[in-house]
């Protein structure tokens, strides 16, 4: 079990938790400024635009993240009928969070790249730091209620489907998770073969994900 591991390094596990700290919080600040700029004050109300990573946790999808390696941050509240431009608005909103773990892995990625001199254990934490945003994103992007990749085929099968088929997201989730405790990794090894590829993408080979 990840936490197991984590636990054998303090140095490790407390940078681990300010890896998930600063990519959920950016995740999911990221959803409440898009949906603030586009019309909708619901989150900001909610004091949701904000780097507060008080207002952000979800402690179920934290507690996750440690024991498995990927979770989620506490739903940003979005309410579809003020976005000045409906379905479309709906889907950027819902994809800035993956969008901006994207661009924080990148620059992060640039800066282990391309300045030279970093002192290692400076490198090794940003090398958690990436791995954490990529993880996010790569496990946000599953088409499966509530995840925010589930957005973008609500156009596809229409709003009475997507509701639909939104009951039936967390039982999804809950089995494919219980399939990998029972030997049939499903989950695990779609998002770590996206994080995996994304990383060696940013990295090249020098490096391996957290």
């Amino acid at each position: 079990m990840l936490i197991t591991q984590l636990l054998q390094n303090p140095l490790i596990f407390l940078e681990f938790i300010v890896a998930i700290l600063v990519g959920i919080t950016f995740h999911e600040a990221a959803h409440a400024y898009s949906a603030f700029l586009l019309g909708d004050s619901t989150a900001k109300i909610e004091g949701r635009v904000s780097l507060n990573p008080i207002v952000h946790i979800d402690p179920w999808g934290f507690i996750l993240l440690l024991l498995v390696g990927f979770g989620w941050g506490k739903p940003v509240p979005v309410n579809p009928q003020l976005l000045r431009g409906g379905t479309r608005d709906e889907i950027i909103v819902s994809l800035s969070g993956i969008s901006t773990n994207l661009v924080l892995a990148a620059i992060l990625a640039m800066i282990v790249r391309f300045i030279p001199g970093l002192p290692l254990g400076l490198i090794d934490f940003l090398v958690i730091l990436i791995s954490i945003n990529l993880i996010l994103a790569a496990f946000n992007i599953l088409p499966i209620p509530p995840l925010d990749g589930s957005r973008i085929i609500k156009p596809i099968i229409g709003e009475e489907n997507y509701q639909k088929f939104e009951t039936l997201g967390l039982p999804i989730l809950l089995v494919l998770l219980a399939l990998s405790y029972l030997g049939f990794p499903i989950l695990q090894t779609v998002i770590f073969g996206i994080v995996n590829f994304l990383f060696k993408l940013l990295l090249g080979s020098s490096f391996t994900p957290f």
